[in-house]
């Protein structure tokens, strides 16, 4: 089995589950930034490579920032998607974009 079966089948419906309570997961990505000075500046556009359900995107989308959120699993971006709808989601294999695919930024 593939790591794209693998979320698919298994890992995709238990995956936000093993972080424990979401809310209190992008609360603590939210900190944890700002104590680290990350801030929106220039296009103010941040990436979240292999997003998952995205704790990070979301704690990135109420920073300020224009989110574009990566990851393979569709199930996973769903469920981003229904948290914040405002996040640019791309259902993208990671090494594909690593390599120099495009994808719209705006």
């Amino acid at each position: 089995m593939n790591v794209k079966d693998h979320y698919k089948n298994h890992l995709s419906n238990f995956y936000t589950w093993i972080f424990g309570d979401y809310v209190e997961m992008q609360i603590r990505q939210k900190t944890f930034f700002e104590q680290n000075g990350v801030t929106p500046v220039g296009t103010k556009i941040a990436i979240d490579l292999g997003s998952g359900s995205g704790f990070q995107s979301c704690a990135l989308a109420e920073m300020g920032f224009k989110v574009h959120a990566l990851d393979e699993s569709t199930e996973l971006l769903s469920e981003l998607q229904k948290r914040n709808a405002n996040i640019q989601v791309h259902q993208i294999d990671l090494r594909s974009f690593l390599v120099g695919r495009e994808i719209p930024l705006n």
